[in-house]
């Protein structure tokens, strides 16, 4: 009988190492368990972030667009302004030289009735 209890008293601590490493087999699991939903939870996050960052993309060209559609009117609007100012310039600049000859020709007559007839 010495026999099964020798093998019993070696086979004790042998099942009890095994249940030891069962223990920490299952809490190992558990813990991939949980990396790995942190893990798909991450992946979905990325997954919504892209999308996010592509509609942003999108609205950003949108804008950039119509920044540009609103730099071209302003330009528009300016070689207008300029060309308004240049007629009025040119408008102006005319009345005064025309105010000056009728100026003259006044001056010119004052003088001739003014002066004493020879």
């Amino acid at each position: 009988m010495t026999g099964p209890t020798k093998n019993s008293a070696v086979s004790r601590p042998i099942v009890h190492r095994l249940a030891r490493l069962e223990s920490v087999q299952r809490d190992t699991n558990r813990r991939l368990g949980r990396i790995e939903a942190t893990m798909e939870t991450s992946s979905r996050l990325f997954e919504l972030m892209h999308d996010r960052l592509e509609a942003i993309e999108g609205i950003q060209r949108t804008l950039v667009e119509g920044q540009k559609s609103l730099v071209e009117g302003q330009k528009l609007v300016i070689a207008r302004l300029d060309r308004l100012v240049a007629a009025t310039l040119r408008q102006r600049t005319r009345s005064t030289d025309r105010l000056s000859r009728v100026e003259r020709r006044l001056n010119a007559l004052e003088n001739r009735l003014l002066s004493p007839k020879q």
